[in-house]
């Protein structure tokens, strides 16, 4: 009997995975984000998956897997996370004093 845990669309194709290659995955996706700093949402487009499964994979099974590598993993989605925050309070600002002239 084989696990099959998750299915999910990839270019219009319904994926099953099982669970050693959503494992797999989980440590490919982790260590692409802490090399190259990138989003959620940029690594799910290289990679042809839902921002939701990215995020999942390196939030729920790699802390499990791979300790840390997760905590690494954390500290650029917090990154992330705060350069978001800030360009929206910047956005914020810059419109506000356009409709205040």
């Amino acid at each position: 009997m084989c696990d099959f845990i998750q299915g999910t669309y990839k270019k219009g194709i319904f994926m099953i995975y099982t669970i050693d290659e959503m494992k797999e995955q989980a440590v490919v996706l982790g260590k692409h984000i802490v090399n190259t700093h990138e989003t959620v949402r940029q690594t799910g487009l290289r990679y042809s998956l839902s921002k939701s499964t990215v995020h999942s994979r390196v939030t729920v099974l790699l802390p499990d897997i791979n300790a840390e590598l997760f905590k690494q993993v954390r500290v650029v989605m917090e990154s992330n996370f705060n350069d978001r925050q800030r360009r929206g309070g910047v956005a914020v600002h810059k419109k506000d004093k356009v409709g205040k002239t």
